[in-house]
């Protein structure tokens, strides 16, 4: 080991603190993965589950839906019911941590990166002290 492993005038406790950091930040990166909004259309013929960042977990569509005479019409309900169970997901999340994001944040990118970003603040601050 090299002498500046063993100096005493060297404060270590901050190594800890990456640790504790390294498992809230794997928590909530599981907690983002794991997060599925659900929506319904308003005629409550199309049901999508969705995640986060917008991926389609389930999609249930009626046997009435596909009688609908306008194709483009029933692409556009499918778009905004999977848009919304996406956006559910994401309340979902600035729920459970509004210690780490913004309430008002619509980024989908800041679930992800905003997250891990200020946790790394938080503990680069707890370092310096």
């Amino acid at each position: 080991m090299s002498d500046w492993q063993h100096d005493s005038s060297i404060d270590w406790s901050w190594v800890g603190k990456f640790d504790e950091f390294e498992r809230e930040a794997q928590q909530l990166r599981r907690s983002v993965q794991d997060t599925v909004g659900v929506a319904e259309s308003p005629d409550g013929l199309i049901e999508a589950k969705a995640g986060v960042y917008g991926e389609v977990h389930e999609l249930y569509l009626d046997a009435r839906a596909l009688r609908e005479p306008d194709a483009a019409a029933l692409a556009e309900q499918i778009r905004d019911t999977i848009n919304a169970a996406g956006r559910d997901a994401q309340d979902q999340v600035r729920g459970g941590m509004p210690k780490y994001v913004a309430p008002d944040d619509d980024d989908p990118a800041e679930l992800a990166f905003g997250s891990f970003l200020g946790l790394l603040g938080k503990a680069a601050k707890e370092t310096r002290r």
